[in-house]
């Protein structure tokens, strides 16, 4: 496969409302997407970023809004050509129907003089979201809480020739919000944790298959609204191929994952809360490096201290004076000092630092 990179995460353009993904350290929250609205009908579908290209899944179950019970199967994955996919979330006739629409436009930009790009894709959506039949009275009763759309796709940079991969979800609000790994839909609360927990950049083939099946599975067990079969693929810059899955999520719950409980995900949401502790400890600890003043009066601060308190003066406790004050100071620091008080008297150093030239010094100048 050609070379690529990511999309990156944010906003698809600074014109779009500013909205945030429910971030890890909510997990209480983890179904919340703080500005894209949330389907209320049987959905779970995600996408993220691996080795070999855009990984897509979703769940085939339909239910209806009134009573969250099963009401057959639906694909929910739609191809545009080779590059782009449009997967529909929440109100499902609603939504495919659109995408249908989309498909048929699309293809008929194929064959005329204008293909259309992820970004006119992006556009017609938007458009349809506000002006089209999605937005007639008729619907305004479920207008922002049933209708998501996840479009992945890739564009050609002109300037590097590099493949650049998108995962973007739109609600019928007009938020929209780009991430390189993403739940969407009533499955969510459940697939999330699970993916935000053993997702990691460029993962092998089958180490992505076997993520976005749990997150399915686990999502379908959990949530009575999500199950039937699971549709999976990876998204490439000049190909959709589609992963074969030949058992039902009932039947790979119980041969494949036998062991998935309630339980597991209850472990999954404690690893979570571990792992997003270990991260910001970590990044308490990475703090970019004192000023160069503050290096050097810092470990002559430490080092007069072991002096009054009779100590020798060595490179490890001048390090270990600086650590507990919390500053952040390269480790060379400590061992110039440490040498400098091995040769010089300290109270000559520290009483002489600023003051004027001695006689000696001008001698030798």
């Amino acid at each position: 496969m050609e070379e690529y990179e990511e999309g990156g995460e944010g906003l698809l353009d600074d014109k779009d409302e500013q909205v945030e993904f429910g971030s890890v350290d909510q997990i209480d929250e983890v179904d919340d997407f703080h500005g894209i609205s949330k389907t209320s009908e049987g959905t779970t579908i995600l996408s993220f970023v691996t080795k070999q290209g855009i990984m897509v899944g979703a769940d085939t179950q339909r239910s209806s809004h009134k009573t969250g019970e099963s009401t057959g199967t639906k694909n929910k994955i739609y191809s545009l050509g080779n590059r782009i996919l449009a997967v529909a979330a929440g109100c499902v006739d609603r939504s495919t129907r659109l995408l249908r629409r989309l498909q048929h436009e699309f293809e008929a930009a194929e064959n005329g003089d204008k293909p259309m790009s992820f970004r006119d894709v992006y556009d017609w959506i938007k458009n349809e979201f506000s002006h089209g039949p999605l937005s007639a009275s008729w619907y305004e009763k479920w207008k922002g809480r049933n209708v998501n759309i996840l479009l992945v796709g890739w564009t050609l940079e002109p300037k590097t020739k590099r493949h650049k991969c998108n995962i973007v979800v739109m609600d019928d609000l007009g938020h929209s919000i780009r991430k390189n790994s993403i739940c969407v839909g009533s499955g969510k609360s459940f697939a999330a944790p699970l993916l935000i927990l053993d997702y990691e950049p460029n993962m092998e083939f089958e180490a992505s298959e076997d993520l976005a099946k749990r997150c399915i599975c686990l999502a379908s067990l959990l949530d009575n609204k999500t199950g039937g079969d699971i549709h999976l693929g990876i998204l490439q810059p000049d190909r959709w191929m589609e992963i074969p899955i030949h058992k039902s999520i009932d039947e790979l719950l119980e041969t494949e994952y036998p062991w998935m409980t309630r339980d597991y995900y209850d472990l999954v949401l404690e690893r979570l809360k571990q792992k997003i502790a270990s991260t910001s400890k970590k990044q308490e600890t990475c703090r970019p490096p004192s000023p160069v003043h503050v290096c050097q009066l810092a470990c002559a601060y430490a080092s007069l201290i072991l002096l009054d308190l009779g100590i020798s003066i060595t490179a490890e406790k001048i390090a270990t004076l600086l650590k507990a004050s919390n500053l952040a100071v390269p480790s060379y620091w400590p061992i110039l000092f440490a040498e400098l008080c091995e040769k010089k008297n300290v109270l000559d150093l520290i009483l002489n630092v600023g003051g004027p030239v001695s006689p000696v010094a001008e001698e030798n100048t």
